[in-house]
């Protein structure tokens, strides 16, 4: 050991006695870290949650005393199981308490189950001296004799009658150490062992769907199993768990409701998230660790934008919301309210807030309310429609569509969102308030144009375009501007705004080309998930904070591995015939390469 440490030590390194402790119990860490599975594993020391579904050479179970294997459970005194049991059809997820004794069991069969030779122990005093009961668990192993519990990995012994196994244990042991074929016949034995043995089902209604047979599932089921653990070339290839639904056909298809934008922003990001939240509308899982609610930028820009809408609306009372009436109105100055107004109003909207989240921590709502002021103030220094230079407000959230062309040439309409829209000069000036970070901080204004091209070229930033689009469309052929302005207080101040004209040909043929390849995957159902950057090296930013993460293969790394090669193949042929799903996949993976 001193001889590894001396050789892993930089030469002339002095410590005192404190950093010396420091440093060698490191290093000792690192050195003495066991190998993890196969030869040279050596001992693990598990808890029972550790040691779950592992297969050992030998295990030894100690502290196998009442009250502490199976441990001791009560009921909630506030909540009581049989309170817990009816609550259940609302709160399918909620814990009964007593259901904990039959999870004991399980694990301990799993640990019995877990090798060929386990050994449990108990102590038979305390600390003090006083007698330990066994568990309820070890005292039913000790009244059977060993004849009678044959472990599941012990060989088979002379004889038909030791030899013989359930049908499931057989396809078990199949499925761990034999070949896919010898499990898919176990497998199809064991299902019809186990339908033989339910009870006869009754007749099924005239509506009803028939059962399908043994044989069927069985087959079902090793389908799903080649799909995801694949041995053949479909290794190189990406199948349906990868996001491929299918074109639209059904006439209930949700693909045919209006398309906005921001949805094509998240297909360009990563279409399996938009997959999850767009069409199967996925809720979030809520987090079990959850902290104490937070002031997050989402919180505080749904303040500044409802407070925002409610001073412009409030001057502009039951005015049409649709952006080709919008346009045809005389702009309206829009005063800006006063102190006790500003402050009445940041207080409604956030007490507003804060009751749709279930949040009543005492203090919370001055202080979201105070965050949003920072931000509302922030959007009257960026230009507010108060008439001062000629102009005024037509509208807050705005609807509008732009009208492109897909790869067919056919005439779609991208619908999209404003949150105000002013009269510019001769023009108009749609208004998107942003509260997070800018697409482009940097200090050079063409350098900042340029970023702004490129994000719209990848498809991550395509709504500035689109009401630069939308409102050229207009009849009467007003020049359109689309405006980011960004509202957080992090934000330079020479990137705070950041526009698209109607005009800038570049800009146009970018969204163009971004919206086409967004519409062809969206059409063609191809919503792969995007679980690694296109160089190969790490995980997309955007996993970290994805509201769905549970529902998708992120960290599966022969998920990832086949995306990998399916790109590999993907590059090395370009020219190869593919379907239109996956070709539409491909072109989504390309603007991801043009985003890194």
């Amino acid at each position: 050991l001193f001889a590894l440490l001396e050789a892993r030590t930089p030469l002339g390194l002095e410590l005192d006695r404190e950093g010396f402790l420091l440093f060698f119990d490191e290093r000792c860490e690192a050195l003495l870290a066991p190998a993890i599975g196969g030869a040279g594993g050596g001992v693990a020391l598990l808890s029972v949650a550790e040691a779950r579904a592992r297969s050992f050479d030998a295990v030894f179970v100690a502290g196998m005393s009442r009250d502490v294997f199976p441990r001791a459970i009560g009921e909630d005194p506030l909540l009581p199981d049989e309170l817990r049991r009816a609550l259940r059809g609302a709160l399918p997820d909620l814990p009964v308490k007593r259901e904990g004794y039959d999870e004991e069991r399980f694990v301990f069969a799993q640990l019995l189950s877990s090798s060929p030779e386990v050994a449990l122990s108990y102590p038979s005093v305390d600390d003090e001296g006083r007698r330990c009961p066994a568990s309820p668990l070890l005292e039913r192993v000790r009244a059977r004799s060993c004849e009678d519990l044959p472990g599941f990995w012990q060989p088979a012994a002379r004889g038909a009658a030791a030899a013989l196994r359930p049908a499931f244990e057989h396809a078990q042991l199949a499925g761990l150490v034999g070949s896919r074929e010898q499990f898919a016949r176990a497998l199809r034995i064991a299902i019809a062992e186990r339908v033989e043995s339910e009870p006869l089902e009754p007749e099924p209604q005239p509506c009803a769907r028939p059962s399908r047979g043994a044989d069927a599932l069985a087959a079902a089921r090793i389908a799903v199993l080649d799909e995801l653990d694949p041995r053949d070339r479909r290794r190189f290839a990406l199948g349906p768990y990868f996001g491929f639904a299918g074109a639209v056909t059904d006439p209930a298809d949700p693909r045919r409701a209006p398309l906005y934008v921001t949805q094509l922003e998240r297909i360009a990001q990563c279409a399996w998230q938009s997959f999850l939240l767009d069409l199967l509308r996925v809720e979030p899982a809520p987090d079990a660790l959850a902290e104490l609610p937070a002031l997050d930028a989402q919180l505080v820009g749904r303040c500044a934008h409802e407070v925002l809408q409610q001073i412009v609306s409030d001057a502009m009372p039951g005015a049409d919301r649709a952006l080709a009436e919008v346009a045809a109105r005389e702009p309206v100055a829009i005063a800006w309210p006063a102190e006790d107004c500003l402050r009445a109003l940041l207080d409604e909207r956030a007490r507003a807030l804060l009751r749709e989240q279930a949040i009543a921590l005492r203090g919370f709502e001055r202080a979201l309310a105070d965050r949003a002021r920072a931000c509302v103030e922030r959007a009257r220094e960026l230009g507010w429609p108060d008439g001062a230079q000629g102009g005024g407000a037509l509208g807050a959230e705005v609807e509008g569509i732009a009208r492109v062309r897909d790869r067919c040439g056919s005439e779609r309409e991208i619908h999209f969102r404003a949150d105000r829209v002013d009269r510019s000069g001769d023009g108009l000036a749609l208004v998107d308030y942003k509260t997070g970070a800018a697409l482009a901080d940097q200090k050079s204004a063409e350098k900042r144009s340029s970023r702004l091209r490129e994000r719209i070229a990848d498809g991550s930033a395509l709504q500035a375009a689109a009401y630069a689009i939308g409102g050229s469309q207009l009849r009467g052929g007003l020049a359109a501007r689309g405006r980011y302005l960004y509202l957080g207080v992090d934000t330079p101040t020479h990137a705070r705004v950041a526009e698209v004209e109607s005009d800038d040909r570049d800009c146009s043929d970018a969204f163009a080309r971004a919206v086409q390849t967004a519409l062809d995957a969206w059409d063609g159902g191809s919503f792969t998930p995007r679980l690694v950057e296109p160089s190969g090296v790490r995980e997309p930013r955007i996993c970290r904070r994805c509201p769905v993460k549970e529902a998708c293969l992120r960290g599966d790394s022969g998920a990832r591995q086949r995306i990998e090669r399916w790109v590999a193949a993907a590059r090395a042929e370009p020219g190869a015939a593919r379907c239109a799903s996956e070709s539409a996949a491909i072109g989504l993976w390309d603007l991801g390469v043009k985003r890194t």
